[in-house]
């Protein structure tokens, strides 16, 4: 016999069953491990194991709070990077992350927001420089700590449009409830700030959070 788990159950299937060498004597007869008795037995066992301690006040506080005090994360967003900074975007409205492409110009179109046309996975997409936009100095900085990044080419759909839009590196999904949002700080410039919603706290990150209903018109009017 081996030494109780944790909870003081042999977990026999991960030793000598399906999941182990499947030595076990029992194991020709039922087949998989889920056919044996003494499987139910072990998963009762650990359903009526002693909770961990505070467990039971945690949620006791959580439940008899008012409905409306329960902060629900319910907004998610997909934090990316320009040059130096943290910045992000609706998350249902980012429809793809895909590894950077080079856009091909457009011929007599030269304002600087449209980088021109990319193909990503066999689609066809307007390449906008979001950095432009907001006015950010076209700029990269690697990450630090000897981290590797790796830019990306997000796609924004915007009703029946989408954009591609370059960065130098997507971190992912960040979940968030309206409360969390703070006030936009002093140093943000005035042509970003037509833009942003509010600052997010993420880790180590400070995360701009963008409207893209507000971005809506600029990029439309990116292609006009």
């Amino acid at each position: 016999m081996s030494a109780p788990t944790p909870t003081g159950i042999d977990a026999c299937w991960n030793r000598i069953g399906v999941r182990g060498d499947r030595s076990c004597e029992r194991l020709a007869g039922h087949g998989h491990c889920q056919h044996c008795e003494v499987y139910p037995e072990a998963a009762g066992r650990i359903m009526q194991r002693p909770l961990p301690a505070g467990y039971q006040a945690e949620w006791t506080a959580h439940f008899a709070q008012p409905e409306e005090a329960r902060q629900v994360l319910d907004q998610a967003v997909l934090a990316f990077r320009l040059a130096d900074e943290w910045y992000a975007l609706p998350a249902k409205q980012i429809v793809m992350v895909a590894d950077p492409a080079r856009p091909h110009g457009i011929p007599h179109r030269r304002r600087p927001e449209l980088l021109g046309i990319v193909n990503l996975r066999g689609k066809l997409y307007p390449c906008v420089s979001l950095a432009a936009i907001l006015g950010i100095a076209d700029q990269d900085s690697a990450a630090t700590g000897g981290e590797r990044v790796f830019p990306r080419m997000l796609v924004l759909q915007q009703g029946a449009a989408a954009y591609a839009i370059p960065v130098q590196e997507a971190h992912g999904i960040v979940r968030y409830h309206a409360g969390m949002l703070e006030s936009l700080p002093s140093t943000a410039s005035a042509t970003a700030r037509d833009y942003l919603l509010g600052m997010l706290e993420d880790g180590p990150r400070r995360i701009a959070c963008l409207d893209a209903g507000r971005l809506a018109p600029v990029l439309a009017g990116v292609l006009k």
